[in-house]
């Protein structure tokens, strides 16, 4: 009987995940008149393209929440036939999602979206909008208590399970590695590996960069106006993971996407208008200046980048003591 890899298993299995996420948006962007905007955000490095980007961004589970938000999108696509059945197995992929790793949880307010969407239009009726909002609330929490039931289980002993199948140690690392760290330990690293070397500057610079696209949206309906503009501080719904995990950049590209995902689908609606097409040296100008979070990231506080931005914020004195000179009168 033939005997498969557990890796080669699941690496087809992400691999077919990813390549349905990427036909889906494709289809959008089909639809979309390949406007030069539209190819700007598809190819931003925060979104579809992140794992692309950075090898610790490839592959992960937590692009079952991609493929989730694109399913319930799908009834955009083809004339808002069967909108119910598509937001049902696209909330049964959050939920998924959401069981894979309890910080989808924090990613509700997309699919919120979506059903308030589909009930302005009169794709669904009031009912099955107040239905689906329930679901979906409904199975986060669940998911999220039954992810979280099992956060805490003994490394050890996860870690024995996974040699004795043969698979390699460096799966005891990582996630298996963190399940008995408490709350009070995550912070403390977060603050460490993010904070106090002030990575989380790179972090910001990475996400203004890859939202700067929707700043030419122009809302064309009352309730798309307040939502252009929501898209920018919608983030700080995943503040409760910024504070816990040091990886901001998956969880900034997560939500990027879904940002990219709803507007396409907005401006396929006809909720969203392009206000006008960037000249030629701008578009380049912008997607020259994609790798730049990354230089920032490595290079540190004592690179050229962070003591400036220390001296705009802190003043001179500030800067002098990050870059280790001797203050004055010492």
């Amino acid at each position: 009987m033939l005997q498969f890899s557990p890796f080669l298993i699941l690496g087809v299995f992400q691999i077919g995940v990813f390549f349905l996420i990427c036909y889906l948006v494709t289809l959008f962007f089909n639809r979309l008149q390949n406007s030069q905007l539209v190819v700007l955000m598809l190819l931003s490095p925060a979104g579809l393209l992140a794992s692309a980007y950075t090898i610790g961004m490839s592959l992960r589970k937590e692009i079952l929440f991609m493929l989730a938000l694109s399913v319930v999108l799908v009834p955009v696509l083809n004339g808002l036939r069967l909108p119910g059945r598509w937001l049902g197995l696209g909330i049964a992929l959050y939920a998924v999602s959401v069981f894979a790793h309890e910080g989808m949880v924090f990613f509700a307010p997309f699919f919120l979206f979506v059903v308030l969407i589909y009930w302005r239009i009169g794709a669904v009726s009031r009912a099955v909008a107040l239905a689906s909002v329930l679901t979906i609330i409904g199975v986060a929490v669940l998911a999220f208590a039954v992810s979280m039931r099992f956060a805490h289980s003994d490394p050890e002993a996860v870690c024995a399970a996974v040699l004795a199948r043969g698979l390699t140690p460096y799966l005891c690392g990582g996630a298996i590695r963190w399940m008995n760290t408490s709350l009070a330990e995550g912070i403390a690293f977060t603050d460490r590996s993010v904070f106090q070397n002030y990575r989380y500057l790179s972090f910001l610079v990475y996400y203004i960069l890859a939202m700067l696209p929707f700043l030419n949206f122009r809302g064309e309906r009352k309730e798309a106006r307040w939502l252009v503009v929501a898209f920018w501080p919608g983030v700080l719904f995943l503040a409760p993971l910024f504070i816990v995990a040091s990886d901001w950049e998956r969880w900034i590209a997560e939500y990027v996407f879904g940002c990219i995902l709803l507007s396409f689908a907005l401006l396929k609606l006809g909720w969203f208008s392009i206000r006008r097409v960037w000249p030629t040296w701008l578009a380049l100008l912008y997607v020259s200046s994609w790798s730049f979070p990354y230089f920032i990231h490595h290079i540190g506080f004592n690179g050229l980048f962070l003591p400036l931005v220390a001296g705009l914020i802190w003043g001179g004195e500030k800067t002098a003591v990050l870059l280790g000179w001797p203050r004055r009168g010492t």
